[in-house]
C-alpha cells in the first residue's frame, strides 16, 4: 500500500484479488479489468517432460516458427474439447452412473469430436 500525500489529499494505491485499485477520498477507481480478467483466466503450470519428447517439441516449434511453449498451449487447446468430454464422464461416473453407460457417451463424444473437425 502507498500513500502520496499532497494538499491534505490521501491518495491509496491497493491490490486485492479483483484487481488494482485507486482509491481517492471515497471514490475508487478499477484499473486495467481487461489484465485482471487475462490474468485470472490464464494459469500457468509447471511441466516435465522427457528429454525426448521436449526434443519432438522443438523440432515442430521449429517447422511453424513457434516457441516450444505456444506449440505446447496450442496442444492444450486443441484438446480441450476432449478434456470436457472426460471430466462429463468423471462427473457421471461420480454421480453413480453405470461404467459402460459413461464410457460409451465418452466415446461418443469422441466420435462427434472427430467428425466435426473433418467438417472443417
Amino acid at each position: 500500500m502507498k500513500n502520496n500525500f499532497n494538499n491534505n489529499k490521501v491518495l491509496t494505491l491497493f491490490r486485492n484479488d479483483e484487481g488494482i485499485f485507486f482509491k481517492y477520498n471515497v471514490l475508487s477507481v478499477a484499473l486495467s479489468n481487461l489484465l485482471v480478467c487475462f490474468m485470472a483466466r490464464s494459469k500457468r503450470i509447471a511441466l516435465t517432460l522427457d528429454a525426448e519428447y521436449h526434443e519432438l517439441l522443438k523440432v515442430i516449434a521449429d517447422y511453424q516458427g513457434k516457441k516450444v511453449t505456444t506449440v505446447v498451449k496450442d496442444f492444450m487447446n486443441s484438446s480441450r474439447p476432449m478434456a470436457e468430454a472426460m471430466k462429463k464422464a468423471f462427473d457421471d461416473l461420480h454421480a453413480g452412473k453405470d461404467h459402460s453407460e459413461a464410457l460409451n457417451e465418452l466415446l461418443k463424444s469422441s466420435f462427434d469430436l472427430v467428425k466435426e473437425k473433418k467438417k472443417d
